[in-house]
């Protein structure tokens, strides 16, 4: 189920686009979502929505996951009216921050349906329920499709220095203070608990990794993502 509608929340009634999806990819992407705003990636606002007094409810599961909505297109139906706004992304002020959280989420479905593209160099992510599968452990290495659009958008650089920027970008990812994830996920009310709490303890152990990440990713094939 998916749609778009309204929805009450503690900013007020605001337009949200929401999908029931299963409870580990709830989680998956209030955590992702959390993480994305805390490390200054743009993302559309997270919110878990109780559907039990709605037309919705059907009397199975009560909570669905949703985002501030703005209408923003996805990235490939942009690309598809203008081919080279594609073009923009190595230019998005985010990009190689981008990198590095994918890489650190584990995130192999990033494609051009869940970019949106606001306008200009600005894009937001979205989509992150295929995140932090239940397989992999800290040292996982995944395909980074945004690692390989840069590499071969930018051809003409050395990959080495390419990693490089990359880790810059993440170099604050260390020092967050994980427990204000918890806190900003109201766990209690969506019972997000306890399958939240693994999954931000998997992410303080792959965050001592991710230079060593993202230096692997930089050694693949290149891509590019509309490819």
């Amino acid at each position: 189920m998916t749609g778009r509608g309204w929805a009450h929340t503690t900013a007020g009634i605001v337009s949200v686009a929401f999908k029931r999806i299963p409870h580990h990819q709830l989680v998956r992407e209030v955590l992702c979502n959390l993480l994305a705003q805390m490390v200054g990636i743009p993302v559309p606002t997270p919110c878990v929505l109780d559907i039990r007094e709605s037309e919705l409810w059907d009397g199975k599961e009560p909570f669905v996951f949703g985002t501030s909505y703005e209408g923003h297109s996805d990235l490939l139906r942009r690309a598809r009216l203008s081919p080279t706004v594609v073009n923009r992304l190595v230019r998005w002020p985010s990009f190689l921050a981008a990198i590095a959280f994918d890489e650190w989420v584990a995130n192999e479905d990033r494609t051009p349906s869940n970019l949106l593209f606001v306008g200009g160099r600005e894009f937001l992510l979205i989509d992150h329920g295929e995140a932090l599968p239940n397989y992999m452990n800290k040292e996982t290495k995944f395909r980074n499709g945004f690692a390989r659009h840069l590499i071969a958008s930018e051809s003409g650089t050395p990959r080495q220095s390419l990693a490089q920027r990359v880790k810059e970008a993440c170099a604050e990812y260390g020092q967050l203070d994980f427990r204000q994830l918890e806190t900003a996920a109201l766990l209690g009310s969506w019972k997000g608990n306890p399958e939240f709490g693994e999954c931000v303890r998997l992410l303080q152990d792959r965050v001592n990794e991710l230079p060593a990440l993202i230096e692997e990713g930089f050694q693949v094939g290149q891509a590019q993502l509309l490819a």
